[in-house]
């Protein structure tokens, strides 16, 4: 009998999966390998762990909460998170929110706190460990200042055109280039794309072509600025312009990437420009338009005589330290343009936005006109330009 039952039990271990001695949890990766945490607000982000095994492993994987290290004295100063847990085999792949609040952040940042550790440690028969790098300042304007050596992290990307204006009008066969300047921390390779999206194809979901890609080296200066190749200003109409950071490193594992060349709405900035029509001057109409000088502030109504062929206007602010309001046959090379706005057809006044006050400066004299577009860009009305103060 004893004999039997030490065969049935030979038989039942036959039918268990054999696995390897060695096999075991081998590595951690997580995305985005770095945060930055902003003590002017609660920190609300995802982390995606990817956990990796020798092949044959099945244990599954857990973890308790994770924790956030100070890696200059090993103290722990925060348990975040909650257990994380993963059956079968690898590789694994688990994702969370955490929420870190400001006043935490806002206390290490006051003990001289830069940089801290995520750390979390799973176990399934062996134990390996995962961590992020989180970054700390007191505002998101001075992060890139308070932040020393490290990966790479843009903070913020601003798109405009070489002579700063954010939206272009331009004669066919301009030579245009756009801007971008970029905020960010650390030092590394930027990956990125200059694409554009040409008339036909911008009025409902723009159809994007990449006129460049980007590889650019950026140290630990915070700041810099990479220009486009030229745009194209062939044909008239409306165009799109726009730079995207395409580093893939910087995607978390488990997020949903609608447009693989553009993989981070956060780190991608556009604007627009139009290619006129040919001009006729004889065939422009001077619109009468106001006001023509005084004081202006937000509450200022800028007026203009509407034309019914119109279907978009532009109104537009440019330096002018002069008596007399400068030639327009060449304003637009001479004063230097400060601001624009572009309106739709019907519209006939207009109050400057705080976008546009916030370029002018109180006390100082600047040019105004409205020009008026017909439905092929062509320039098909204007009025003078009028010398008024800007007095908020």
């Amino acid at each position: 009998m004893n004999a039997l039952r030490v065969l049935m039990v030979a038989c039942l271990m036959c039918l268990l999966p054999v696995v390897p001695a060695s096999a075991a949890l081998q590595a951690v990766k997580v995305q985005p390998a770095q945060r930055q945490l902003l003590a002017t607000q609660n920190n609300t982000f995802a982390v995606a762990w990817q956990i990796s095994a020798t092949p044959g492993y099945s244990g599954g994987v857990a973890s308790g909460a994770a924790q956030v290290i100070n890696p200059a004295t090993g103290a722990v100063l925060a348990t975040v998170g909650g257990p994380l847990s993963r059956p079968g085999s690898g590789p694994f792949l688990l994702s969370e929110f955490l929420d870190i609040p400001q006043s935490s952040v806002q206390s290490w940042t006051r003990s001289g706190i830069q940089r801290l550790l995520l750390v979390r440690i799973f176990t399934g028969g062996t134990t390996v460990r995962g961590q992020m790098t989180l970054n700390l300042a007191s505002s998101a304007l001075r992060a890139p200042r308070e932040a020393g050596d490290g990966e790479l992290q843009v903070q913020r990307l601003s798109l405009s055109f070489l002579d700063n204006q954010r939206i272009k009008l331009v004669q066919p066969g301009t030579e245009l280039k756009a801007k971008v300047l970029l905020a960010y921390s650390g030092n590394g390779l930027l990956e990125g794309r200059w694409q554009v999206a040409e008339p036909g194809s911008t009025e409902g979901r723009p159809v994007y072509r990449t006129l460049s890609l980007v590889r650019s080296y950026l140290g630990n200066t915070q700041q810099a600025q990479l220009n486009s190749p030229l745009l194209p200003t062939d044909k008239a109409g409306k165009y799109r312009v726009r730079f995207c950071v395409s580093n893939r490193d910087q995607v978390a594992l488990d997020e949903l990437v609608l447009d693989s060349s553009c993989p981070i709405d956060e780190l991608t900035v556009e604007t627009v420009y139009e290619v006129l029509g040919g001009e006729d001057p004889s065939a422009q109409v001077i619109l009468s338009a106001g006001p023509q000088s005084g004081d202006v502030g937000a509450s200022t109504r800028f007026h203009w005589r509407g034309l019914p062929n119109a279907v978009i206007y532009q109104l537009q602010v440019f330096q002018s330290d002069r008596e007399q309001s400068a030639d327009p046959a060449v304003l637009g090379e001479s004063p230097s343009f400060v601001a624009g706005m572009l309106l739709p057809a019907g519209t006939t006044e207009t109050s400057l936005p705080p976008l546009v006050r916030g370029k002018l400066e109180p006390g100082r004299f600047y040019l105004w006109r409205i020009t008026a577009h017909d439905e092929a860009g062509t320039l098909i009305g204007r009025s003078r330009e009028w010398r008024v103060r800007y007095q908020p």
